[in-house]
């Protein structure tokens, strides 16, 4: 069952706000309690900043993530390219991916056994606006199969084949064969 957590409300107050409230209590115009409640500032945060004598606020609220940002976007980012040339990577593929970028790099994680869970990837999916649907079920084998290598290749056994089998002069004996009864649907896992 998937988790419904509800993210706290998040700060009503501007870091000038916070700059404010703690010039008005250390002049004593303000109590903590006072310029808290006026500003809007959680009691705990007007004390703390007050005790360290600088703000110690941070631009986005919670956790910070496990790996650094910059790294996540260029994760998804490679994610949109891949699925634009037409290798869409499943759920499973992305976490082994960064389970993988995490043993190379020596990331301490809270990850068991590097490899990131459920949760990160669905926070990941929502932080970066990645959608999942079916994956195309024709369409990616067609793609892959399209690359000049995997079509010169071809020809070239192709080629050799005839000339080993000695069936350029005898063209009847040469049957043509397409993926009409071939199953190659990967639409049974989603992608990103």
């Amino acid at each position: 069952m998937p988790r419904t957590y509800i993210r706290k409300k998040i700060k009503s107050y501007t870091p000038q706000d916070l700059a404010q409230a703690i010039a008005k209590v250390k002049n004593g115009e303000l109590t903590q309690y006072r310029a808290a409640q006026e500003y809007k500032i959680p009691m705990t945060t007007l004390h703390e900043n007050l005790k360290k004598g600088k703000e110690t606020t941070r631009p986005n609220a919670g956790r910070p993530t496990v790996i650094r940002l910059e790294d996540e976007k260029k994760l998804a980012e490679t994610v949109r390219i891949m699925k634009k040339w037409g290798y869409d990577l499943s759920r499973f593929e992305i976490m082994e991916l960064v389970a993988e970028y995490v043993r190379v790099n020596k990331i301490q994680t809270p990850f068991k056994n590097s490899v990131p869970g459920t949760d990160w990837f669905t926070n990941f999916r929502k932080r970066h606006r990645l959608s999942i649907k079916k994956a195309q079920p024709v369409e990616f084998v067609r793609r892959k199969m399209t690359d000049p290598f995997v079509i010169g290749e071809y020809f070239n056994l192709l080629e050799n084949t005839l000339k080993d089998l000695d069936l350029f002069e005898s063209p009847q004996l040469i049957w043509n064969l397409d993926e009409t009864s071939l199953c190659l649907d990967p639409s049974r896992t989603k992608v990103c």
